[in-house]
């Protein structure tokens, strides 16, 4: 067993951790904020980040070889997903990878899955996606895939640019300044059947990556923070100096750390190991979303009032890991079930 990141895949991590510091900065998502200019038509500035990321080959990391892929797995999208939301970036990266990618990998082998995996690699496709009646903005997409609400099999269905032209779509507002959601009208069948899937493990592998999200913005609170206590003084001393401070941030880091472990063998067992993956996916869901929350409150709180600031980017990156937290899975019904199943197996 060995579910550590490969050669390949820490130099897929370090490039594309270069590429959003150098491409994402605070100017950049303030001018993105939904309470400032709702997403309605793609900026230049998106359009050009996209199309960076399709040359960086995130979007074929998981693909299959014969579609122009690398095949390297649900690890490659999880990568992505954490490094985009280490500086939030303002496009739809975790809706593409978690709600189109990782649906139409699972579809049946057909001639239109294929199509959609060869568009994905070859035109880098938005593809966002979700439940009929609770998906990310569609306004800027070329094609979602809807999934209705079985609970043991979910149909999924590929609506084109075209067939979204026909869908009735309320923009709602959230706790999230920088991604939107909105509410569908539409019957079903909408679109192309691509078939069924199994809802459990398409559940677990979108959770996993909401996993990657929590896991990508804590770290980024965390480096804030770590450079605010070195640079802040009191008493004529950096209030980093300060036990209590140290001990906060060491036991935020332990936290993450933690948190990434277990997402990490999460999202190798569902390509290595599958017997496991629903079992180590629930428990890395609940984890993150219970200790990750509360680990960016205390950097926030290490700020002082500087950080419950609107000016501050630290309150954008708590409200993505409160989104993210709550959904796919909120920590005690991931504890819930992991409980159910360790009594029915005593």
């Amino acid at each position: 067993m060995d579910f550590l990141l490969s050669a390949d895949l820490v130099e897929f991590q370090r490039t594309l951790r270069e590429f959003f510091t150098a491409r994402v900065g605070s100017a950049d998502l303030r001018s993105h904020l939904i309470d400032r200019a709702p997403w309605t038509t793609r900026s230049e500035y998106q359009s050009k980040l996209w199309n960076s990321l399709s040359e960086l080959g995130v979007f074929i990391s998981a693909l299959p070889e014969s579609n122009g892929g690398l095949e390297l797995g649900l690890l490659s999208l999880a990568i992505s997903v954490s490094e985009g939301a280490r500086v939030l970036a303002p496009v739809p990266l975790f809706e593409t990878a978690a709600l189109g990618i990782v649906p139409l990998l699972m579809a049946k082998e057909s001639e239109e899955r294929s199509n959609l995996l060869n568009s994905i690699a070859e035109k880098a496709s938005w593809l966002t996606g979700g439940k009929v009646d609770a998906v990310p903005t569609l306004a800027l997409s070329d094609g979602a895939v809807l999934r209705d609400s079985g609970k043991e099999e979910i149909e999924l269905f590929y609506l084109s640019n075209e067939d979204l032209k026909s869908v009735t779509q309320e923009i709602r507002k959230s706790l999230d300044l920088l991604r939107p959601y909105s509410k569908l009208s539409l019957s079903l069948p909408a679109g192309k059947s691509l078939g069924k899937v199994d809802a459990t493990i398409l559940n677990h592998r979108i959770s996993v990556l909401a996993c990657s999200e929590l896991i990508g913005v804590s770290r980024r609170a965390l480096e804030l923070t770590v450079d605010y206590v070195s640079t802040r003084k009191q008493f004529g001393a950096p209030i980093g100096s300060f036990q209590a401070i140290q001990h906060k941030l060491a036991d935020v880091l332990l936290s993450i750390d933690s948190a990434e472990a277990l997402t990490r063998f999460a999202a190798w067992s569902a390509d290595h190991d599958p017997r496991q993956f629903v079992e180590l996916a629930t428990a890395a869901k609940g984890y993150c979303s219970d200790v990750l929350p509360r680990a960016i409150e205390s950097t926030l709180q290490a700020h002082g009032g500087i950080g419950f600031t609107y000016e501050y980017d630290l309150h954008l990156y708590l409200r993505r890991a409160q989104m993210a937290a709550s959904l796919f899975g909120t920590a005690d019904e991931c504890y819930q079930k992991i409980a159910t199943h360790l009594l029915a197996a005593a």
